[in-house]
């Protein structure tokens, strides 16, 4: 009987550390894929505020080609 007892008690503490593991590595691998979340925004952030300032960049560009059109229209026009 008592080898039973003690045979039991080391089959629980087994179950026991096997399931404290896995819930361990359920843990780490919810961090991981939260890092890995949270990564991806910044990176798509990232991007558009890139866009955000190529499409200033470009509506200056614009707006500066209109202006030296104007200009050159203005100097036709006087000569």
């Amino acid at each position: 009987m008592k080898n039973e007892r003690e045979w039991r008690r080391k089959i629980g503490s087994i179950w026991q550390n096997d399931r404290e593991e896995e819930e361990e590595e359920e843990e780490e691998e919810e961090e991981e894929e939260e890092e890995e979340e949270e990564e991806e925004e910044e990176e798509e952030e990232e991007g558009e505020e890139e866009e955000e300032e190529e499409e200033e960049e470009e509506e200056e560009e614009e707006e500066e080609e209109e202006e030296e059109e104007e200009e050159e229209e203005e100097r036709r026009e006087k000569a």
